[in-house]
């Protein structure tokens, strides 16, 4: 059916959605994304009319993922095989989909089949199955129910466990309020004893923009990758060399971003020439241009009118925050020592200094 490569700069399956440029137009027009597993799937989709059909080339449903999905629509349905690991992941990435708003459904299908091998056997089965795919979390009642008998004690804290997870990360309120007091009726208890017991479960949300204090390897990795996406943006976009040729090479810590910037400022005329940057750079060098630019530009194909200039003023901005909070860190151990060696003189210096920078982050 197709190589299931590893994961590259060329192909990174978490960040590739099959079949997407054929389907985009279908998905907006149908206001639904109907997501497969595998290739074939979407193909005989397709064929069978059904263009607003996509795969996840596997059966994680990944964060980059829905973000690209919820371009287009918020209305998310999945037809993953439904095995132990098919509906592992399904639910795995469909706890994904209720944290980022999605109204979302799961398609089933007879004798666990994919939508493949449905529409080999029959035009009818695949496009009733998905006019008949169930709401999430009715799927997630039906499926815990149907496991756990829910007239016995343990029965009803088996249920408990698993739903309350789930109904904890519906966004709406008054959503999250209906299925709690439906699971109430259903284990015939209180629905204060269920909001009770869901307010004891730790929230997992999603958010891209917290750091990880508690992991400084993520955090300087996420460093290097500001630094090597913004000169990437610089060399894939050198029109737009002219707004960041003035801007100090001490932005970047990584000695060889550092070095192809003070080279590419070297050039007078505020104009990159690739070719010729490649004959004056020593060759690891020039193999890290490349690859810098390619990197660059896989990440501008993944967003829609991409604004080149606004992007890389953004970077420059945050490397500039970034040395700031560097040096205002540098100030604050140094008037500590002051403070402590009775210093007056150096203290107030360094008082003034420490100031006068945040007011250039404020």
């Amino acid at each position: 059916k197709y190589i299931n490569t590893p994961n590259s700069l060329i192909y990174d399956k978490s960040r590739v959605i099959y079949g997407l440029d054929k389907a985009k137009l279908a998905i907006k027009k149908n206001n639904l994304c109907i997501l497969v597993e595998g290739q074939t799937d979407v193909i005989m989709s397709h064929q069978a009319g059904f263009s607003n059909v996509v795969a996840s080339s596997g059966t994680a449903l990944t964060e980059d993922q829905l973000k690209i999905i919820k371009r287009y629509t918020e209305n998310l349905a999945t037809a993953f095989d439904m095995d132990s690991a098919g509906q592992t992941a399904t639910k795995r990435g469909l706890d994904l989909a209720i944290q980022y708003g999605f109204e979302t459904k799961v398609i089933s299908l007879p004798d666990n089949q994919d939508p493949a091998d449905c529409l080999l056997k029959s035009d009818s089965i695949w496009p009733k199955a998905v006019n008949q795919a169930q709401g999430l979390i009715d799927f997630y009642f039906t499926d815990v129910f149907s496991k756990n008998n829910c007239q016995t004690v343990e029965g009803k804290k088996e249920i408990a466990k698993n739903l309350l997870p789930v109904l904890k990360k519906i966004p709406h309120k008054v959503v999250q309020a209906h299925w709690i007091q439906e699971l109430a009726r259903r284990l015939k208890v209180q629905e204060s004893v269920l909001v009770e017991e869901i307010s004891k479960i730790k929230e997992n949300y999603i958010n891209s923009q917290t750091v990880n204090k508690n992991n400084p390897s993520k955090d300087n990795k996420k460093i290097c990758d500001l630094e090597e996406y913004a000169l990437g943006l610089v060399l894939a976009n050198p029109v737009n060399f002219c707004q960041c040729k003035d801007e100090p090479c001490y932005l970047f810590n990584n000695p060889e971003i550092k070095e192809i910037f003070r080279i590419l400022k070297k050039n007078k005329d505020g104009q990159i020439n690739l070719d010729n940057c490649r004959k004056v750079l020593p060759a690891d060098l020039a193999q890290r241009l490349d690859y810098l630019v390619f990197k660059a530009e896989a990440q501008q194909n993944l967003v829609d009118q991409f604004e080149p200039e606004k992007e890389i003023q953004f970077c420059f901005n945050q490397l500039k925050k970034r040395h700031l909070h560097e040096k205002l860190s540098q100030l604050s151990s140094a008037i500590s020592q002051a403070e402590n060696d009775g210093d007056k003189t150096n203290l107030k210096k360094l008082t003034e200094e420490f100031n006068k920078l945040t007011k250039q982050i404020i």
